[in-house]
């Protein structure tokens, strides 16, 4: 609904910062000390929000989304006045996954909310410790790419 303080997101803030003034000490968990390139459960979001078999999605799991799954953007998803992506199986087309465009949060505003969503996976960026892995899709396209870590994005949970 909008900016407050306590939607803010910035580095100063993220949790496993260890020493800004250290590049290579960033990160006390998930960076150069213990080299985890995907959540334990216990920071996974969906997990410790949802329980049991759910986790976030793996870089593997989003790929295996687009690459088995015809997509279309849609404005107004069955008269719901909510924009965003629907997902059909190739193989079985009454299996449908609608992802609404929720935006993101990132220096303290909302951003591209009805335009664009942005999805949390449960790896860790492979360009720099600072990164992970997120799905995004706006009207022309789908991609996996790497976002800094601080910014605040939505998470769904997929089930084992």
């Amino acid at each position: 609904s909008g900016y407050s303080s306590q939607k803010r997101f910035f580095w100063d803030d993220y949790s496993f910062v260890e020493n800004w003034a250290a590049h290579d000490k960033y990160f006390y968990k998930y960076g150069s000390d213990d080299n985890k390139t995907v959540l334990d459960l216990e920071d996974d979001a969906a997990n410790v929000n949802m329980g049991g078999n759910w986790h976030m999605p793996s870089k593997e799991q989003f790929n295996e989304l687009i690459a088995n799954t015809n997509s279309t953007w849609e404005n107004n998803y069955n008269g719901s006045g909510i924009n965003g992506r629907l997902f059909i199986s190739k193989s079985d087309e009454s299996k449908k996954l609608f992802i609404p465009a929720s935006g993101n949060l990132d220096y303290g505003y909302d951003a591209d909310a009805g335009n664009k969503f942005e999805i949390w996976g449960n790896s860790i960026g492979s360009y720099s410790l600072e990164y992970g892995i997120n799905l995004e899709s706006n009207e022309s396209k789908s991609v996996v790419v790497q976002d800094y870590r601080y910014c605040g994005k939505c998470v769904r949970g997929v089930f084992n």
